[in-house]
């Protein structure tokens, strides 16, 4: 898609909305971009991050306090309205949806988790060479909290042993390196990405390269000061977002709404 209208891998922010207006025909029902724009806060509020993220801004400051309302998370909402407003993406969509879209060839760009290199491999083989891995086009990538390994701290005792066992044995050495291969991400233990896997699914430095800056700018996805209460606090961003984009509201009164909300939580936890 990119190659027939003759469109760059976008570096920036600009050069990303320059290819997302270039690439999506509504006559083809084809997008420059896909969004997750509906239920399920986790989602919606990690991809709309990115682009808070790259405007400068983040949810709070490092002692907690909610930033809801600062000219670059503004800046953040108002992109991420922009490129709904000119249905640059398929609206009304689920992750899983623009996903499949994408390994269809209906959608030019998706921001998302080197998970999605697996996906790749279902497309049509007619479509299949062409779905690249490039770094994504903002400062700041995303990273940080994922998934954990956990156990209920009132396990019986033989079974805690049996839990640790398990977790000594995906640590491992051997066993970080075969994630690698099994999954086509990388791992959490250093060293654990070999050349031999680099070698064999090149990507793997990109992913690479892309969490190293994530780790470096020291943002989490979870946002100190609401660790306990984040499910609560992304609920309140997805509703005032969504309610930004589909009553065409400013972007500056989502954001007081959002700082509002936002503080009254933090008070009552």
């Amino acid at each position: 898609m990119l190659q027939a209208a003759a469109v760059a891998v976008p570096t920036t922010w600009d050069g990303y909305l320059a290819a997302a207006r270039a690439l999506t025909n509504a006559q083809k029902q084809s997008y420059g971009i896909g969004l997750h724009t509906t239920a399920g806060a986790g989602q919606y509020v990690t991809e709309l991050l990115c682009y808070v993220l790259d405007a400068g801004g983040y949810w709070t400051s490092q002692d907690g306090t909610p930033t809801f309302d600062t000219p670059a998370v503004i800046e953040g909402l108002k992109r991420w309205k922009l490129l709904q407003r000119e249905k640059l993406t398929p609206l009304g969509a689920k992750a899983e949806d623009i996903r499949q879209l994408f390994i269809e060839g209906r959608i030019a760009l998706r921001l998302d988790g080197p998970w999605m290199y697996g996906l790749l491999a279902k497309a049509k083989p007619e479509i299949r060479p062409a779905l690249k891995v490039a770094e994504p086009p903002f400062k700041v990538p995303l990273g940080g909290t994922s998934n954990v390994i956990a156990m209920p701290t009132k396990l019986a005792q033989d079974r805690k042993a049996l839990v640790w066992q398990y977790i000594e044995l995906i640590t491992s050495q051997h066993w970080q390196e075969q994630y690698v291969v099994l999954s086509g991400q990388t791992a959490p233990r250093p060293n654990s990405l070999t050349a031999e896997a680099r070698a064999k699914m090149p990507a793997l430095d990109i992913f690479e390269a892309t969490k190293n800056k994530a780790a470096a700018a020291r943002v989490d996805r979870l946002p100190a000061g609401f660790e306990t209460k984040y499910n609560e606090l992304a609920k309140i961003i997805v509703e005032e977002s969504q309610r930004m984009v589909v009553q065409d509201g400013a972007p500056e009164a989502a954001a007081k709404r959002i700082q509002t909300r936002a503080i009254e939580l933090k008070n009552n936890s």
